[in-house]
Parts: C-alpha cells; sequence; structure tokens
C-alpha cells in the first residue's frame, strides 16, 4: 500500500489507515463490474503495448478499480485502488461526461482546483470547455495536466448502472503519434462491453 495510506502506532508497528479500508471496500463493491471488464483490459494492453485502467467516480475523485501495467521499464505507472483528481485526468473527464450537463458542471464548481503541471485545468470554466471538445470527439485526453510527459486517453461505458471509463496510460513520445490507433481501440471496447450486457 502507499506510505500515505499506512500508519505507525507509539509501539512502532503499523497499521492500515481508515483511507485503505474505505478504498479497498470501494473497489471490492465493484469487483464483479472489474471482473467482467478484465478480459477487455488484457486484450487492450497486449494491443496497445501500454497500462490500461478501468476507473470510477468516487465523491470528487477518481478511483481506479482495476490497473494492467505495461510491459516496460518506462511506463505509465498506476495501481488498483489509486485516486486521481477528476480535474487532472482523462478519466475524471470521461466520467463527467455521461452525468447530465447541470450535474458535471455542479461537481466542477465544487473542485480543488490544484495546479499539478502547467497544463492543469485551472478552474471549473477551463475544465467544462475540455469536457465540451472530448464529448464533440467521443473521447477525452490528458496532455501532461497531471504528470508532466505523460499522455492519458479515456472513453466513458456504463455497466450495471455504473458509470466507468476505460483508460490508457503512456509516456507521451511513445503514444502522442498512437492517438489515431488507441481512440478507436478504446472505443471499440467499451462499445463492446456495453453489447455483451444488453445480450
Amino acid at each position: 500500500a502507499p506510505l500515505e495510506e499506512i500508519a505507525k502506532t507509539g509501539n512502532g508497528r503499523y497499521y492500515l489507515t481508515g483511507r485503505w479500508l474505505r478504498e479497498s471496500e470501494l473497489v471490492a463493491r465493484h469487483d464483479h463490474v472489474a471482473l467482467r471488464c478484465r478480459p477487455t483490459l488484457e486484450r487492450l494492453g497486449e494491443a496497445l503495448g501500454e497500462t490500461m485502467i478501468l476507473a470510477h467516480l468516487s465523491h470528487k475523485e477518481v478511483v481506479y478499480l482495476d490497473v494492467i501495467e505495461a510491459a516496460r521499464v518506462l511506463r505509465f505507472s498506476a495501481f488498483t485502488g489509486q485516486r486521481k483528481p477528476i480535474h487532472a485526468a482523462a478519466s475524471g473527464r470521461a466520467l463527467l461526461s455521461v452525468l447530465p450537463e447541470q450535474s458535471a458542471r455542479a461537481l466542477a464548481e465544487s473542485l480543488d482546483y490544484r495546479k499539478f503541471t502547467p497544463h492543469t485545468a485551472g478552474n471549473a470554466k477551463a475544465l467544462m470547455k475540455a469536457l465540451e471538445e472530448g464529448r464533440q470527439r467521443g473521447w477525452q485526453v490528458n496532455l501532461g495536466e497531471h504528470q508532466a510527459d505523460t499522455i492519458s486517453i479515456a472513453v466513458p461505458l456504463v455497466l450495471d448502472g455504473t458509470v466507468l471509463a476505460l483508460v490508457v496510460g503512456a509516456p507521451a513520445h511513445r503514444i502522442q503519434d498512437q492517438v489515431d490507433k488507441v481512440r478507436p481501440a478504446l472505443q471499440r471496447a467499451a462499445a463492446d462491453l456495453m453489447m455483451e450486457e444488453r445480450l
């Protein structure tokens, strides 16, 4: 577990904090959805050669329900249970894009706009502009907004009434010329998963 999720007792022993428990419970509640999506993440990971993520919206943050890291030394690093800020993540915008406009705007206006890089959205207006651009394209992108020199691309899907995002993350130099390959692969995978649910 990440260091910030582990606390030290007075006698020198360590224990998992309440935050870790809450995150593990959230992941466990959506375990059946993650299991359904796992084969898709694996196929996409093999086809694209990059880190694949299944994400969900939890209050004012994105939570990663499942992660398959790329088998490369230099890769987009992530882990199951990790939280990301909505305003600085392609997954956050993908998840917001499914919400009714009024709900998405209200959530955007309630966020704390911490600047991670010079490219991070600085306010609700900037986030909503990026969100709308992504809606028109049919996919959302994060160009070094949370970590410099990384790119993530995300598309939304809804399974069992749960709003999710399929995400690929990679070093910018490796994926910036591959967007035309990544985008349709994500969109097809999301459409296939939702079609399977209807059958």
